[in-house]
């Protein structure tokens, strides 16, 4: 949808295509697993600071994606509604 609005409307330049909300990769596993009824038990929160990762990594990459929203009109969707969006698509 993100690609064909860009195209549409002949945006050049850089845009981010994140969410509407700043989530960790653990919220996503955690939503992943609610939504799909999955043992939520095995997911272990962690920081930076427990794992390594081989190179240097910020400790926040959130996008800020409200320029591309502004662009083509229309906000970004939340985690669940993109999760749902992509088991749909199954």
């Amino acid at each position: 949808d993100d690609v064909i609005g860009c195209i549409d409307k002949k945006l050049t330049g850089l845009f981010h295509a994140g969410g509407a909300t700043s989530v960790s990769k653990y919220d996503v596993a955690v939503r992943l697993a609610e939504m799909r009824k999955l043992d939520q038990s095995i997911l272990i929160p962690t920081t930076m600071d427990q794992i390594s990762m081989g190179a240097p990594r910020p400790r926040n990459t959130a996008l800020d994606s409200s320029k591309l929203a502004k662009a083509l009109g229309k906000p970004r969707p939340k985690i669940n509604e993109t999760i749902e969006r992509f088991f749909a698509k199954k």
